[in-house]
């Protein structure tokens, strides 16, 4: 949740100030809101602004005589949630046959620290997403035992105090594969000393790579 300190000094007068109004509006609105209740010292607070939005206040001091004219400023742009973070590379990695996906993408911008990034993946032709538990608080991350021969999709997005970026997702190529099978075995006989052998041969399969 935003809030928007506002202060001003005090105003001259020749009785005592009994309080001020506050009314706000987003720029590009026409009406006001006030703040509530009337604060009796200089300051008060906007709760719960709109991200990435400007605001006019106005302040006018009120005492047993009347209201006094009204002051006027303007806000600077109120934070926003982080950019999408960009360029996702998704490589492959395999250890002990087991074949992982290893995740990078870009920095965002953001005008508040990132906290940490979230990150889902699925299966292609599954509906459901995982989420990798821990949120990793770096760019990068690691899919453990995916599934071979499969593509998958994974997003990611960052988080800041102020709140959560836009997904951004890209497509694994697909995951290695185990070898196809061998084809065209044939068989030979030889003899050897009264000994029958069979020679066995046969076509390389297709290698995806080396498990």
């Amino acid at each position: 949740m935003i809030n928007l300190q506002v202060a001003w000094n005090q105003p001259t007068s020749d009785r005592t100030i009994q309080h001020y109004e506050v009314q706000y509006r987003k720029q590009s609105v026409s009406s006001w809101t006030s703040v509530t209740p009337n604060p009796t010292t200089k300051q008060a607070t906007i709760r719960n602004v709109d991200k990435g939005s400007v605001y006019n206040v106005r302040v006018r001091a009120v005492s047993d005589v009347g209201s006094g004219q009204w002051g006027s400023a303007t806000s600077q742009m109120t934070h926003r949630v982080p950019s999408q973070v960009g360029n996702i590379q998704i490589t492959q990695t395999i250890s002990n046959g087991m074949i992982n996906l290893q995740v990078t993408w870009n920095q965002p911008t953001s005008d508040r620290t990132i906290q940490h990034y979230e990150i889902q993946y699925r299966k292609q032709g599954v509906s459901s997403r995982t989420s990798v538990i821990p949120n990793p608080t770096t760019r990068q991350t690691t899919i453990s035992n995916v599934a071979k021969g499969s593509v998958y999709n994974v997003q990611v997005r960052a988080v800041s105090d102020v709140g959560y970026g836009r997904w951004r997702s890209a497509n694994s190529q697909m995951t290695y594969r185990v070898p196809s099978q061998v084809s065209n075995i044939q068989f030979t006989q030889t003899v050897s000393n009264g000994m029958i052998n069979l020679q066995v041969t046969w076509n390389q399969p297709t290698i995806h790579t080396t498990l």
